[in-house]
């Protein structure tokens, strides 16, 4: 005869892993939002940074700096 707490003891182990793999997606969820935060920064100062360099090329034009 099978012994009737397999099937338990197999659900349990399952629902511990299915509870680390959501706290695992959970924090890569957390470290994506930190990623595309930093990412949208970087973009938001290259673009200052080019308006910086587009304004001084335009001075240069001009005959000053």
């Amino acid at each position: 005869m099978t012994d009737p707490y397999v099937p338990v003891a197999r659900l349990t182990t399952a629902n511990t892993l299915l509870t680390t793999l959501e706290t695992s997606l959970a924090t890569i969820d957390d470290d994506s939002d930190a990623i595309l935060a930093d990412a949208t920064s970087a973009i938001a100062s290259a673009a200052t940074a080019a308006a910086s360099v587009k304004q001084f090329n335009f001075n240069l034009m001009l005959g000053g700096a």
